[in-house]
């Protein structure tokens, strides 16, 4: 049997440079991420910025998010 849930939230970075170490370091893209070179990383990060520009704030940003959980067991 299994089940899942899908949990909505907002995620807060206190600036930019956390908002992308959370999206490209340690979330589903960073496998791919540290295979970039320096350019390109550089350019990923510019643009991920721009992408999430509304909702920035006076102390960084607020994202919406959405986590999916999933549980199971064996039989």
């Amino acid at each position: 049997m299994s089940s899942g849930q899908s949990l909505a939230t907002t995620l807060h970075y206190a600036d930019g440079t956390t908002a992308c170490d959370a999206a490209f370091e340690g979330g589903p893209v960073a496998l791919a991420y540290g295979r970039f070179d320096a350019p390109t990383r550089e350019a990923v990060r510019s643009e991920y910025l721009h992408s999430v520009q509304r909702w920035a704030h006076a102390n960084g940003y607020a994202l919406p998010g959405e986590f999916v959980l999933g549980m199971g067991t064996r039989a």
